[in-house]
This record gives C-alpha cells, structure tokens and sequence, in this order.
C-alpha cells in the first residue's frame, strides 16, 4: 500500500517514509480499509503507553483522549499493537519505523504484565518460539477470507496456547487470536460459539488490556457484543441445534442487549465524538431499543440503573468459563 501511495504522488520519496508517515486508514469500527497521509498526524509521537488513540470518520481524523492531559502536555499515540510483548514491540517499532522505544512503559523492559507467563519452572525458549508461531498464524488467519480455513487454524492456536500451561488468556497473541476467532465464526453464522469467546474478552480481558471503559477499540467490542445479542434474540432454538448451548441459562435477552447498549451509549461521546457517524448511530439504535421496551407504556425493562442486571450478568460470566472448554 506505501509502495502504491509512493507511486502515486509521483516524487522521489521512497516507501519507507511514506509507511513511517502514514497511518492505517480504518472505518469507525476499526476495518482497514486504506493508508492516511496528514502532515499533522503525523507528527505525533509514539508511547506504548499512549494518552490518545485515532479514530476515523470517513476521511475524518480524530484524536480521542483516553486519560486526562495536562495543559501544554503532549499528545501520544501507539503506532503498533502497544498490549504486545515488550521484545515484539520492539522489533516492530525498529523494522517499520527505525526507532528503540524508551517510553515510560518500554523503561521497564520486560517485566511487566505483557511479558509474565504462569508457574516458576518455565522453558523461555520453546515459549518464545511457540509466541513466535503464534503471531504468523495470527497474521494469516487475520487476512483469510475462508472462515473454514480460519477456524481450525485460529482453534489450533488457541489448544497450543492452552496446552501450554503457562500461557496467560491475556498475553497476546491468545487475546487477539480468540477475538478473531471470535469474529469468524459470527462470520461463517454460528453465533452461539462465538458468544462464550466475545463474553470472555468483555469480563476479562478488555478491562485489563483496554482499561478505559471509553476506550474505542474496547467500545467498539461492546457494540459487536450488542449486535450479537440482538442476533440471538430474533432466533429460536428450533433455529439452530447450537442455541441449546446457551438456551440452558434462559438468558434475558431484552435486559442483556439494553445493559450493553446503555453501556455503549454512555461512552461513545468520549470514545468517537458525539458527532461522529458512529455515535449516532448508535444513539438511534439506543432510542429504537427504548422504544420498544417502553411500548404501549409498560416497560419491558428499568431503563436506569443497573442493579437489575446483576442476575442476567451472573448468567453471562458462567457462559465466559465455558469458552475453553472445548478447545
């Protein structure tokens, strides 16, 4: 994609400083689709601990907070995947943008959480080795259009991490893996396995790697999270053999999609910008929901509070644990 932008602009500069200017040009729910090139964007500085995250709107970007900035502070982003481990994030920020990262967070080398594995007696080298394998089989399965190809592959991954004994579910590439995994089987339609996996990154996982609640990327989960409920709540069990696996739990659909939606809501201004294309959407959404549960005056739901939800969220952490059950 640098190599065609190089092209295009018909100059003399290369496709390295095209790629170490640019950034990855995604739509509001964070699909690739294109390269951006902005002087101003640009000039930002990396952290793998940054203080901001870009979003888009067409050819809109966005600058989104994730913590508060002092006046005349500056304004960090990550150019990589900033939950990897510290020797990864490294190697990349060297091969794709010639620079060693001394941020706050890389100043303590690899000691933090993204670098533990479980137990005392580990072998580093087949772990490494197993990390290595693991993110080339991330990278294929993130670009293969062939959910019956991706499935077992990503399925495979995640045994061998599991199988590993000292792998934690939220050191990547195991984070990541599962939650491709995730989206391929909504892909190839079979919901009900993907809920368990989509349910684990929302209770364990997204909090802890994407640790403000109006953090885009962690938002923008939720709101797949509520897409997929509202597919499951317009099927039956006589719909699909699978719905049994959850049909068990006799879960509160209307309770569950509201809890999630308001959650969204109550973030999405800070996440994308009250304004922005995605914000209203799912403002509306939001509003079609209390529509319908308030219809006819009587509510389906409390539409304040969350106390209410204890009991439907009770129901959806037992359908996390089951996850790895098969795998």
């Amino acid at each position: 994609m640098s190599k065609g932008a190089a092209g295009y602009s018909n100059t003399k500069v290369g496709e390295d400083f095209v790629l170490i200017n640019s950034l990855t040009l995604v739509t509001s729910i964070f699909d690739p689709i294109g390269i951006c090139l902005d002087p101003l964007a640009a000039s930002i500085n990396h952290s793998c601990l940054p203080n901001a995250a870009v979003t888009f709107d067409g050819a809109q970007l966005s600058l989104r907070s994730l913590r508060e900035i002092e006046e005349h502070g500056e304004i960090t982003i990550s150019y990589i995947e900033n939950t990897d481990p510290y020797n990864r994030r490294q190697r990349l920020l060297a091969h794709q943008y010639f620079f060693s990262c001394a941020c706050v967070k890389c100043q303590h080398g690899p000691t933090l959480r993204e670098d533990r594995f479980l137990g005392e007696e580990i072998d580093i080298k087949n772990l490494k080795d197993l990390e290595d394998n693991m993110f080339l089989i991330l990278a294929k399965a993130g670009t293969e259009e062939d959910t019956t190809t991706a499935i077992p592959q990503l399925l495979e991954a995640m045994r061998k991490l599991k199988g590993s004994a000292s792998w934690p579910m939220k050191r990547q590439p195991w984070p990541e893996i599962r939650r491709v995994f995730a989206v391929n089987y909504v892909r190839a339609g079979r919901w009900t396995e993907a809920l368990p996996h989509l349910l684990t990154l929302y209770f364990h996982i997204d909090p802890v790697l994407l640790p403000e609640p109006w953090h885009p990327l962690r938002v923008v989960h939720n709101w797949f999270l509520v897409m997929l409920f509202l597919q499951l709540a317009s099927l039956s069990v006589s719909d699909l053999t699978s719905m049994k696996l959850i049909e068990r739990y006799q879960i509160d659909y209307g309770k569950v999609i509201w809890g999630l939606a308001q959650e969204v809501e109550a973030n999405v201004d800070k996440s994308h910008g009250s304004k922005s294309s995605f914000a209203l959407l799912v403002k509306r959404k939001v509003e079609e929901l209390r529509v319908d549960m308030t219809r006819n005056g009587a509510a389906a739901v409390h539409l304040t509070g969350r106390d209410w939800l204890e009991e439907e969220w009770t129901k959806l952490r037992a359908i996390a644990e089951i996850a790895d059950t098969g795998i």
